[in-house]
């Protein structure tokens, strides 16, 4: 599906959303940009063929949550970089489950990278660029009415079995599921309605930390940033361990 012509709806560093043809849908398009924290998104090379294996992954995954009762935004793909999914009133943060110790946290909190947390950690991060990814509390949800206490508690509720279903699937693959971050939104069916809170956004290893679990290799996004000239390697060996690789990517 050529972009020329479509009305954009909005265009973030990885996708671009564009208008269709139901009001209440919209195209995801996958890009093939690649960025590093806090870096202008034209700074860094893109990734051949990295917004198909992305487009892929997230519509695996976000199919599988769906066949297990965990609404998303997901409503089906519509080509090889694109899918069709629901339009949503986003939330102004990222939810992150942590299973293992990695990232921010290991120096926020003083414990060895790799280490095993004694339960899955669910933490709430500003996801405005400007803001650079700042810690929140539940209290700033409930203060500033980013969240109601019911919906405070179903986003908990309903992440932590995101991580239990994710954590089975890429257990399935040999890849341990390290953290990942989820974002929600609101999707308004009609004027009178209050919005009911769905997982939106993207599940890939831009949004996850993936460790193999006998190697501790790794197939994330911080690892691209580390290994650039490897990243489309990285990103085409993940697709092909889950068995959704195509082959002419």
């Amino acid at each position: 599906m050529h972009n020329v012509g479509r009305r954009k709806f909005h265009e973030g560093r990885a996708k671009v959303f564009f208008e269709s043809f139901d009001m209440g849908l919209l195209v995801q398009h996958f890009k093939d940009d690649s960025h590093v924290q806090d870096e202008p998104i034209n700074t860094i090379d893109p990734i051949s063929g990295k917004g198909i294996i992305n487009n892929r992954i997230s519509a695996f995954l976000m199919h599988h949550l769906e066949l297990l009762g965990v609404k998303t935004h997901f409503v089906k793909s519509i080509n090889m970089r694109e899918q069709l999914v629901r339009k949503l009133d986003m939330l102004p943060m990222q939810i992150v489950a942590r299973n293992i110790a990695a990232g921010d946290i290991v120096n926020r909190i003083g414990i060895k990278e790799g280490e095993l947390l004694p339960q899955p950690l669910i933490e709430f991060y500003h996801k405005k660029n400007e803001i650079s990814n700042h810690l929140l509390t539940e209290d700033h949800m409930l203060i500033f009415e980013w969240l109601s206490p019911w919906e405070l508690d179903e986003i908990k509720r309903t992440t932590g079995r995101i991580n239990d279903i994710l954590s089975g699937i890429f257990v399935a693959f040999g890849i341990r599921l390290v953290d990942f971050g989820l974002e929600y939104g609101r999707e308004y069916i009609d004027s009178d309605d209050v919005g009911k809170l769905i997982v939106g956004d993207e599940i890939t290893p831009d949004t996850c930390r993936l460790w193999d679990i006998k190697t501790n290799e790794r197939f994330d996004r911080e690892t691209m940033e580390l290994f650039p000239k490897e990243a489309k390697e990285i990103y085409k060996k993940l697709a092909n361990r889950m068995g959704i690789l195509d082959l002419s990517v």
